[in-house]
């Protein structure tokens, strides 16, 4: 966390991973079950050289008064286990035109410090008794 005021930074540990919004589609929970949805798993395979699980959401709406005809919205997304996050989504709805948002550049590196840490920032120390430990090298560290 970030103190402008006091330029200071403070880190933390999370004790358990983030949970992404795939994942409840890849459970299979994600969409009420009712005659109106559908769901499909279109299994796995390897893209950008990661295994990828696959899996498509069908919602039906029944007769649209404009075309007399139903339509059908569809979202697939193709989640990456190792990487937990989907690595392309894509939402396609008859009224309005499909929408893909793929993840364009996967490095697969520890991010520069910097990005997190601005120059002129330090950690503070001891507070309350409470010993603060920085990872090394971080851009910004007061040791």
């Amino acid at each position: 966390m970030l103190d402008p005021k006091e330029r200071t930074f403070s880190t933390m540990t999370v004790n358990r991973l983030p949970v992404p919004p795939a994942l409840a589609a890849l459970t299979g929970s994600s969409l009420p079950q009712n005659d109106f949805t559908k769901e499909d798993d279109l299994g796995t395979y390897e893209m950008k050289g990661l295994a990828v699980h696959g899996v498509r959401q069908a919602q039906t709406i029944p007769l649209n008064g404009d075309t007399g005809k139903e339509l059908v919205v569809t979202d697939e997304y193709w989640y990456s286990e190792d990487l937990r996050i989907s690595l392309i989504i894509k939402h396609s709805d008859p009224l309005k035109e499909t929408v893909t948002m793929p993840v364009a550049q996967v490095a697969r590196k520890e991010p520069d410090p910097a990005l997190f840490f601005p120059e002129g920032y330090t950690t503070p120390r001891a507070e309350r008794g409470i010993r603060v430990q920085e990872p090394e090298g971080l851009v910004g560290s007061s040791e």
